[in-house]
């Protein structure tokens, strides 16, 4: 569907006025070149969804630097392995969203982490562009808004002093983190801007509202058995993740570590509140736990030493 519907973009029909499903704009986007190109398009989707995963597990070797005592890069280096590796547990399905909006989650992070990282208020050109690059996964799929909500978390968890500097930790930092809340909108203003300009709004709300919100209403039941399975083909990484928080002392170094475990199980958590809002509990939707899972099960003791 995806590719059909970036087949019709290319031929200039924008989505939603022929082809319809309920994604985001951005997710058609990034099928147009696959469905345009001259080779097959479904092998050239899966070599381009592959390639997202290498640099999105790269991403993840960077971040543990900044995360964790990780001199020697074992730490990042096995939790790049363990995304790429689990980014196949449901069977490889190429060209998920969860992909996409996962490298634009990752990258952000990496963007606002080194931000903080030089000084604090971080540089507000920096968060405008990590905002820009969430607004991008937004447009993808919605459920980047649940990782954004852990990274304003974990923000204050991994830089605020004390509890008692909280507030004023909090005004001083407002101006960047309200730069990057505006920043990510501006894709999805722009992509409603489009719409309108084009004559084809009523298309764009009947796709990006109408739609969800008969799709998520009503009394439809959570997917548990679904979900338990999706659970199990990351076993390994749920059990590891396990033993993490019940051996959190032991694990880390010093309170900065055990900052950014406590940022990655709120991470967790989020994405936990996610799927229960999406209810489905598709395998594919699982994708969106690997990152902080990898980074918090590949932390034993005395690894990155």
């Amino acid at each position: 569907m995806y590719l059909l519907m970036g087949l019709e973009f290319a031929r200039g029909h924008l989505p939603y006025t022929t082809v319809c499903d309920l994604k985001p704009f951005g997710l058609f986007a990034l099928a147009t070149p696959f469905a345009a190109s001259p080779f097959d398009p479904v092998i050239s989707s899966r070599i381009g969804a592959s390639i997202v995963v290498g640099l999105t597990a790269y991403l993840l070797s960077r971040i543990s630097g900044l995360l964790f005592d990780d001199e020697r890069r074992l730490i990042g280096i096995s939790a790049g392995l363990g995304y790429v590796v689990f980014s196949l547990a449901d069977g490889g399905m190429a060209f998920q969203g969860e992909i996409f909006h996962t490298a634009c989650a990752v990258l952000a992070l990496l963007m606002a982490l080194r931000a903080v990282r030089r000084r604090m208020p971080p540089h507000l050109g920096t968060m405008i562009a990590a905002g820009l690059v969430l607004g991008i996964g937004i447009q993808i799929k919605q459920s980047v808004l649940f990782d954004m909500l852990a990274f304003l978390a974990g923000f204050f968890i991994l830089t605020t002093p004390s509890r008692r500097d909280l507030r004023r930790h909090a005004l001083e930092n407002l101006p960047p983190l309200t730069a990057l809340a505006l920043a990510a909108s501006i894709p999805t203003l722009g992509v409603m801007a489009l719409y309108a300009a084009a004559g084809h709004w009523d298309a764009w709300v009947a796709a990006n509202i109408t739609a969800h919100s008969v799709f998520y209403a009503g009394d439809r039941e959570w997917a548990w058995h679904p979900a338990l399975w999706a659970a199990a083909e990351q076993a390994p990484l749920w059990m590891g993740a396990a033993l993490a928080a019940v051996l959190v002392r032991r694990l880390t170094f010093d309170g900065r570590e055990l900052g950014a475990v406590a940022f990655l199980g709120v991470w967790v958590i989020a994405i936990i509140l996610c799927q229960l809002f999406l209810r489905i509990a598709s395998d594919h939707y699982f994708l969106q736990f690997l990152p902080p899972l990898c980074l918090v099960t590949t932390h034993p003791p005395g690894f990155s030493r």
